[in-house]
């Protein structure tokens, strides 16, 4: 049996204004669930995105689903002898790329296995908000010592590196489209550029600053300078962050390897997810 290998990252969610999390929307979601254990499927960006198989396991002690993009442009295959073919589908078939994820929901925990075929973990908020009708924040958890660092310290400057996106920005941070317009000129595949401003200007800001850029697809890194250190905090390499392997079934992961894993993930990193559980 082949394996595939994957990272994992961990948030926790804000809904509404009102203090809630994923925890006290779950009533809501479970009872909008189909007779299979599916959610309605939503338009996002162009494409496509549906929760699947959503139900509580009791051994995880959370819920457990699938996060996925369906696709009705369907590829072509090409066999060992390196012939292409079309797959054999109906017009109305479609074709699906899954992230899984387990909610702790008594820790507002989100485990997420990241499948860059699905895309960011903004559009799941986005979904997420659409299916609520309210805000949906998740927010990326980052070890405690250098996240500290940052919230009491004296913030001299923001140092950014974004991607080109191939569709239109339409979230926030809304980038400079003059500054995507002279990368496509040049054939630029990113862009770094730095922000300085008064010192209590960018440290009030500084906690919607982090949570604004690691909800961006289109940002690559997040470097924040501090007065009297060197060297930048980088939140990227910081991110509480797990690596694991597992067993394909067919061309994707056996679910119940992937729920495994992404259980074990968790209690690798259970020193450190610790710290942001109640």
């Amino acid at each position: 049996m082949s394996e595939k290998s994957y990272r994992v990252f961990f948030y926790k969610t804000t809904i509404g204004a009102n203090g809630w999390t994923l925890h006290d929307a779950l009533p809501q979601l479970s009872g909008s669930l189909s007779g299979k254990g599916h959610l309605s499927s939503q338009e996002i960006d162009g494409y496509r995105f549906q929760i699947r198989d959503l139900e509580f396991d009791k051994s995880k002690n959370g819920w457990r689903g699938v996060f996925g993009r369906l696709r009705s442009d369907a590829p072509n295959v090409i066999d060992m002898d390196d012939i292409e073919n079309p797959l054999p589908l109906s017009p109305t078939d479609m074709l699906i790329e899954k992230s899984h994820f387990i909610y702790k929901k008594n820790s507002d925990l989100l485990i997420w296995q990241f499948n860059l075929d699905v895309g960011s973990i903004n559009r799941f908020s986005i979904y997420l908000s659409n299916l609520l009708n309210l805000s949906v924040g998740l927010n990326m958890i980052v070890d405690t010592p250098n996240l500290k660092k940052i919230l009491n310290g004296d913030v001299k400057y923001y140092e950014i590196k974004v991607a080109l996106p191939n569709q239109p920005i339409q979230t926030v941070p809304s980038y400079s489209p003059a500054m995507f317009d002279l990368m496509k000129d040049v054939g630029g595949s990113s862009i770094k550029y730095r922000i300085s401003a008064g010192r209590e200007v960018l440290s009030s800001r500084v906690k919607r600053v982090i949570q604004d850029l690691f909800k961006d697809p289109s940002t690559e890194s997040l470097k924040i300078g501090l007065e009297g250190v060197d060297d930048p905090v980088d939140l990227f390499t910081d991110r509480v962050s797990s690596k694991i392997t597992v067993k394909l079934q067919g061309h994707y992961p056996d679910p119940f390897d992937i729920y495994n894993q992404l259980d074990r993930a968790f209690y690798e990193n259970k020193d450190q997810l610790e710290k942001f559980i109640e």
